[in-house]
């Protein structure tokens, strides 16, 4: 009985670790396959991810254009043409501005823009669409619009008058920034006269004051921005220098009306030509104070 109760405890412990080695032998099977699922299962989800950003890809407001509604919320101003040359150029570039703002459609830029014309422009761009056709012009590049427009509202004579104007151009009453904006609209008109950038930069400096030009001169500016740039701070700098010289005239000047010797100097000369008077004899005939008959 002892040796059969020793004998099954001895295979008992011997089978123990069978079973556990089984055990874990099939935990170490079984892993494998769960991570090669998981692998799987990744894998399709990465295939499925290039079909959901093909789904909710572009958005229409940069395939089409913008709206006609958005393009007129970047306020786009009105041309009647009645101003002038320089006013159709800066008409034109505030239009350029808008495009580029409103992120206009190549096909739309036309539409929208005319759309701007009012007055003696609007008679004649609606005269234009009678005659050429609405889609003709509505398909014209921006270049070519520009073009026309320049056609129709920069006739020669006013651009060879302004040419007159802009070789005569000069700064008055030490107002520099005046003298840049009127350089600008007109050197737009006349681009022969201002290329290349040497020749931009010689026509400006000299325009210049006097007051301005030789300091501008001097320091051998190498582009037409850091003229402009330099002759603004000069040009500020004098005007300053003036109003601190009046202003310490001025003052100058009161001190002096107002010392006590100036007061002393009055009263003394009053009171001479007081005396003087009352020196001189009165006549009885004509009642009045003077020497001789």
């Amino acid at each position: 009985m002892i040796t059969a109760t020793v004998s099954q405890e001895v295979d008992a412990k011997f089978k123990e670790p069978s079973v556990v080695r089984s055990q874990t032998h099939s935990r170490t099977h079984s892993q494998p396959h769960t991570h090669k699922k998981s692998e799987s299962q990744h894998s399709s989800n990465q295939g499925s991810e290039p079909k959901r950003q093909v789904v909710l890809e572009p958005t229409p407001r940069y395939t089409k254009g913008c709206t006609y509604k958005y393009f007129i919320s970047c306020k786009p101003r009105d041309f009647t043409g009645e101003n002038g040359a320089i006013d159709c150029m800066k008409w034109l570039d505030e239009m350029e501005t808008v495009i580029d703002i409103s992120g206009c459609a190549k096909e739309d830029v036309v539409m929208f823009v005319s759309q701007s014309f009012k007055g003696d422009a609007l008679t004649w761009w609606k005269a234009l669409v009678q005659s050429t056709g609405k889609v003709h012009l509505y398909n014209l590049s921006w270049e070519k619009f520009v073009d026309l427009v320049k056609d129709t509202y920069c006739p020669q004579p006013e651009v060879e008058r302004i040419e007159t104007d802009f070789l005569t151009l000069v700064m008055k009453d030490l107002d520099c920034r005046s003298y840049v904006t009127s350089f600008n609209s007109m050197s737009r008109l006349v681009p022969y006269l201002v290329t290349p950038e040497p020749k931009r930069i010689a026509h400006f400096i000299g325009g210049l004051a006097p007051e301005v030009k030789g300091n501008v001169k001097a320091s051998k500016p190498a582009t037409y921005r850091s003229a402009v740039d330099l002759s603004l701070s000069l040009t500020l700098d004098v005007v300053r220098n003036r109003a601190k010289k009046s202003t310490d005239e001025g003052k100058r000047k009161r001190e002096d009306n107002q010392s006590p010797q100036s007061n002393r100097k009055g009263k003394g000369n009053s009171g001479s030509k007081k005396g003087q008077s009352n020196d001189k004899p009165r006549y009885k005939t004509c009642h009045k104070r003077h020497f001789g008959k």
